[in-house]
């Protein structure tokens, strides 16, 4: 079975890919794809299925922070052939961040992305219609009432064991019409 991560980023978000990069340093046990332009998740996840062939990929932002790369042997090895969560905020595999399985993906159509509001409404109509039971890395990512200062942005910080996620945006009023 292929499996890769993937790591969804655009070129004015450098810094934070940086920091996701970091501390993953030296980590080569699955491919890393680095996937930068400004199509959203959903673009990213469509490339996969149309020109990258992996059964498998574990789909992180590059505002993640990996503090256990065991996180990795859980998703691809412990939960093998099976599609994983890792948020629950605000719904199943909250910001597209999990692990998608080819077979599933090619079933379903892939909407094509062109705002940020877009994306954010696409989050749970696309992760609630995605036809497989989703599995849960335990614990899941949630939303926090913890804020900080990352690379001049105010994000919120949902974290367990295993990754910290630096979010910024957390309700809609935070995005901008385009």
């Amino acid at each position: 079975m292929q499996q890769a991560i993937v790591i969804a980023t655009t070129p004015s978000t450098n810094p934070f890919l940086q920091n996701l990069l970091y501390s993953i340093n030296g980590y080569d046990k699955y491919p890393i794809i680095i996937l930068s332009d400004y199509n959203y998740e959903l673009g990213k996840i469509k490339f996969m299925v149309e020109h990258i062939d992996f059964d498998e990929f574990l789909l992180l932002h590059d505002t993640c922070e990996i503090k256990d790369t065991s996180l990795f042997d859980i998703v691809f090895k412990l939960m093998s052939g099976k599609s994983v969560s890792l948020s629950t905020s605000p719904s199943p595999c909250g910001s597209y961040l999990g692990k998608y399985r080819r077979e599933v993906l090619e079933k379903m159509t892939i909407p094509k992305i062109s705002s940020k509001l877009e994306t954010v409404d696409q989050e749970e109509i696309f992760n609630r219609s995605y036809p497989d039971e989703w599995h849960y890395l335990k614990p899941t990512l949630k939303n926090s009432n913890i804020f900080v200062n990352k690379f001049g942005k105010d994000v919120m910080v949902l974290e367990n064991k295993y990754l910290i996620k630096y979010k910024s945006t957390w309700t809609r009023s935070q995005i901008k019409p385009s």
